[in-house]
């Protein structure tokens, strides 16, 4: 689980009950920026003056008139959280925030009094450029499939993407991944790419895939994937007298090359395969000369060429016995 938090709970529920909403309080405290508009993924540097608590704090959200529901904020030190105030007030200085969070858009900074709502003065500024893209490459698929994540307009080397089941907000990770597909942050910035991401220790259900900026929960977009139950293979014999007929059921094949093989106990290549539909390879009866994707079915097996023995059988892509989705084994006798 990946845990970031930019906004207490607890805080925010203490700032909610301590003061006045928007009541501006009157003071000689002041606030400049170092300019009005910047492109996202740039730095605002904030000058403040008078602070007279600890607990002053500077709020970024979308409302000119409310302090509040904030995008991002921080004490005078910088630092955000319910731990992170300092233990005296920060009269005068500067912090720095970092604007990748934010969309495109105006927003106003509050200087907030106390861990309350109430401010000693406000300002405004501008965010421009574009907001990062992301599309998979499917939206179905059976448990141990592996999907894309397609994104554009990368900003920092810590925006992430975070996989989970709640529909309306980041974090609480069931997977998560930079956009370098690790869970070891670049060194540079990857601004366009794609993201790896492996179902197998997913259980069926629906997923949301969040793109998140710079190790924060906060997200630009969103989109959702379902999970189907794993891959199966059944054999309707566990045991058969060399020369009968075997069938052999299976679900959750993932593609056209996908393949029912079966592997002699010690070899490391496979005895008889056929593709899932029934084929042995590519051939003239098929206009694209490919197999055709069956991601469930039946085939039947002569078992004549199989020397007596013990055999795996695999659903696996290209009768591969490496990374098999499923797999049951067979007895054959003389």
């Amino acid at each position: 689980m990946k845990i970031k938090k930019i906004i207490s709970t607890m805080l925010t529920m203490a700032m909610v009950l301590a003061v006045p909403i928007c009541a501006n309080a009157t003071s000689t405290a002041t606030m400049t920026l170092n300019k009005s508009t910047y492109v996202r993924g740039e730095s605002i540097t904030i000058s403040f003056t008078g602070a007279q608590n600890a607990t002053d704090w500077i709020g970024i959200n979308q409302n000119s008139t409310t302090a509040g529901n904030s995008k991002l904020w921080y004490y005078l030190n910088g630092l955000t959280g319910t731990t992170a105030a300092p233990s005296t007030a920060q009269a005068d200085g500067t912090i720095t925030i970092d604007t990748s969070s934010l969309a495109p858009g105006t927003y106003y900074i509050y200087y907030c009094i106390n861990n309350g709502y109430s401010y000693y003065t406000k300002t405004s500024f501008t965010v421009t450029g574009t907001n990062p893209t992301m599309t998979l490459n499917k939206t179905t698929c059976p448990q141990g499939d592996t999907i894309n994540a397609t994104f554009t307009g990368g900003v920092n080397n810590t925006d992430w993407i975070c996989i989970n089941q709640y529909a309306n907000r980041a974090g609480y990770s069931k997977l998560w991944y930079y956009l370098n597909g690790t869970t070891t942050a670049p060194t540079n910035v990857v601004t366009n790419g794609t993201v790896a991401i492996n179902t197998s220790s997913l259980t069926p259900g629906t997923y949301y895939v969040y793109y998140c900026t710079n190790d924060t929960y906060d997200y630009s977009v969103k989109t959702s994937f379902t999970v189907t139950a794993g891959a199966t293979v059944s054999a309707n014999k566990t045991t058969c007298v060399r020369g009968d007929s075997v069938t052999v059921t299976f679900t959750g094949a993932r593609d056209a090359w996908d393949m029912i093989s079966f592997y002699k106990s010690g070899n490391t290549y496979n005895s008889i395969a056929r593709f899932c539909d029934g084929s042995t390879g590519p051939t003239a009866e098929y206009p694209d000369n490919n197999p055709h994707y069956v991601p469930n079915g039946s085939i039947t097996f002569d078992t004549s060429s199989l020397s007596a023995g013990t055999y795996t059988i695999y659903l696996s892509n290209v009768g591969s016995s490496n990374g098999s989705y499923a797999s049951t084994t067979l007895t054959i006798t003389e």
